[in-house]
């Protein structure tokens, strides 16, 4: 026969978890608004008590266990909703990110609203139409000088336009690096905390919400893998460590694991690259560059280095760089085609740093037609008459004519992986005019085709982020349920202490009383 009082225990036992499980269900309630805190359940065990079979019982004794034991609390996660989430949260970034540049972009290439470079070109050729009638007029020289100059300084405005699009990118890669160290940082210092209070008793369960947080923040930035590993601390205590790592092209490169933590930083390289390198505890450094395969970073690093068909090996992504090689083709093919028709000697486009390679950035009306010792040649037919005007018109002419718009061959370059020569391929054939509309043209297809992207990452994301506060997120519903359940199982609890008391009292105040 089991102890008088182990009923009162199994009750006592049964009221306490009740009254925690409702504590519990009242923490849930209070942080329904709390972001990123994650709904708790306590976790319960049946409590037997026995120690195998008594030699001197009977064998039909019926064996009871001896009421509920409370072992922790625990979190109601998901972790396959976890990666999902995690997952699409680097696709959106790295789309995001992409488009805020393209619009930038946007700024300088759509001239639909504006009297831009595609006018002035027209008003040159307005200016030549009434040089060709006024054939010797330094005036009318004057003004297709005038309109070329308004033009060279139109190409110099929208590349430093597109410089101040790249210096801007530049310093927001630095914040965002910052900002990924940050993380890193203080996550590496909630694993200490979240440690300790595992030692001294406390899941620290709002603790791990802050670090989830920060997980779900870095995913944002970079494509992670995010693994845990149980560290023993003393034989009875053990904690969960997340491992994260930087799901790179060639493999997994680790983040941070427990107190291992490494640091991003930012390069220039000599060739005006942007590099990412990651400094290991050990001090040692790692370039990541072409590691990161998805996030905000990766947006950021493909239009800062890379430009689509002026790469290697048929680059897909147009960053920066395409638009800015793209302009400078534009920019020297006009002073090409414009100082070739002129002559020799009488150039009337020039380098205004003097390097002898004309660019967007650089392009201006030459020394000589600027001071006027050289102006626009009429007629280049050997003893043609006063008032030819050939070469006018020939102007004239050239700048609706269609022109190859070059892509400069490739050396090779030694590996590893070597790197073969590419030889000189075509861009675009087309005028002036249509190679600018071009550039703009894929310029749109690029807004377009990411804003789609874009808009499908983000609807899948918030999708799982449904799913995943289906899952862990506090509802009124549920929780007002509870309430009832645990109230209700809390009376009954009661309930049988006073039957149990009840019984005792009968065997003890009335049992025996015969022959008194």
């Amino acid at each position: 026969m089991r102890s008088t009082f182990a009923g009162f225990t199994t009750a006592q036992l049964a009221m306490r978890a009740s009254q925690k499980a409702l504590d519990v269900t009242g923490q849930n309630i209070a942080n329904i608004n709390t972001v990123g805190y994650t709904r708790q359940r306590l976790d319960l065990m049946s409590l037997n008590t026995g120690n195998g079979v008594n030699k001197y019982e009977s064998s039909v004794n019926v064996k009871v266990g001896n009421g509920v034991l409370t072992t922790g609390l625990s979190q109601i996660r998901d972790p396959f909703l976890d990666i999902r989430y995690r997952n699409e949260a680097a696709s959106v970034g790295t789309q995001d990110q992409k488009l805020a540049i393209l619009k930038d972009l946007e700024t300088i290439f759509d001239e639909v609203t504006k009297n831009g470079l595609q006018n002035q070109i027209s008003e040159i050729s307005s200016m030549l139409q009434k040089l060709s009638s006024e054939v010797g007029n330094a005036e009318f020289d004057s003004m297709v000088k005038s309109s070329s100059d308004v033009l060279t300084k139109m190409f110099n405005q929208y590349a430093k336009q597109l410089d101040g699009i790249r210096e801007e990118h530049e310093t927001n890669l630095n914040i965002d690096v910052t900002s990924i160290n940050d993380i890193i940082g203080n996550i590496e210092k909630l694993n200490e905390t979240i440690k300790i209070n595992h030692i001294h008793g406390n899941s620290a369960l709002e603790l791990q919400d802050q670090r989830n947080l920060l997980i779900d923040e870095l995913s944002s930035y970079m494509k992670i893998d995010v693994k845990y590993r149980v560290e023993k601390i003393t034989d009875q205590v053990s904690v969960e460590v997340p491992v994260i790592s930087l799901i790179g092209e060639s493999g997994k490169i680790p983040l941070i694991d427990g107190n291992y933590k490494t640091e991003l930083k930012v390069e220039k390289t000599a060739d005006g690259k942007t590099n990412i390198s990651m400094t290991m505890p050990d001090a040692t450094s790692q370039d990541v560059t072409e590691e990161v395969t998805g996030g905000t970073l990766k947006g950021i690093i493909d239009m800062l280095n890379k430009s689509g068909e002026f790469d290697r090996g048929g680059e897909t992504v147009r960053g920066i760089g395409y638009y800015e090689q793209s302009l400078d083709l534009l920019a020297s093919k006009f002073a090409e085609s414009f100082n070739t028709a002129n002559g020799p000697g009488k150039e009337l486009f020039a380098a205004s740093d003097g390097t002898g390679i004309i660019t967007a950035k650089n392009i201006s009306v030459s020394e000589g037609w600027n001071n006027g010792t050289i102006g626009i040649t009429a007629s280049v037919i050997a003893g043609s008459p006063v008032g030819a005007n050939d070469n006018i018109l020939n102007m004239i002419s050239m700048l609706s004519e269609k022109k190859d718009y070059m892509i400069p061959a490739k050396s090779a370059v030694a590996g590893p992986p070597p790197l073969p020569e590419e030889p000189e391929k075509l861009l675009f054939n087309g005028s002036f005019q249509e190679m600018f509309t071009n550039t703009g043209s894929m310029l749109a297809l690029d807004v377009k085709s990411t804003t789609a992207l874009l808009e499908n990452h983000l609807t899948i994301a918030d999708g799982v982020a449904n799913m995943r506060d289906n899952v862990s997120a506090v509802s009124l519903d549920e929780e007002g349920m509870n309430i009832l359940h645990y109230q209700n199982s809390y009376n009954a609890a009661a309930r049988l202490m006073t039957a149990l008391d009840e019984a005792i009292n009968t065997i003890i105040n009335g049992m025996g009383i015969v022959g008194r």
